[in-house]
């Protein structure tokens, strides 16, 4: 078990985007449960259109599909109230930015989500 397996005490639900539909609306798999770490802490971030702007959630993973424009809610998938579209969940939020660092021994890397 890793260093950052141990610290991953709680749960997020992960929804990830597919594209976008006819409309131009995005199009979510299935929700997935993953262990992470999530932290409140405001920090200045650079975000995908390359203005700066403010994260005020981090989340930690070992290394997972999680991506930009993702959708991540702390808690249990059974917490979900909408499977199907994770911005009708309340305290869902958005990824802004991904960060990925390999550990010292490179054989896994820890994933930083900024919400």
């Amino acid at each position: 078990m890793s260093v950052i397996n141990r610290a991953l005490k709680q749960t997020c639900v992960h929804w990830s985007t597919n594209g976008l539909d006819k409309f131009g609306q995005p199009l979510f798999s299935d929700p997935v449960e993953r262990a992470c770490r999530w932290v409140d802490k405001t920090v200045e971030i650079i975000d995908k259109a390359g203005v700066k702007s403010r994260s005020q959630t981090q989340i930690l993973f070992e290394d997972c599909p999680v991506k930009v424009g993702d959708f991540l809610r702390l808690g249990k998938l059974d917490s979900v109230t909408d499977v199907a579209c994770p911005l009708k969940n309340t305290g869902t939020w958005e990824v802004l930015q991904i960060d990925r660092v390999p550990s010292y021994d490179g054989s896994y890397k820890v994933l930083k989500a900024y919400l």
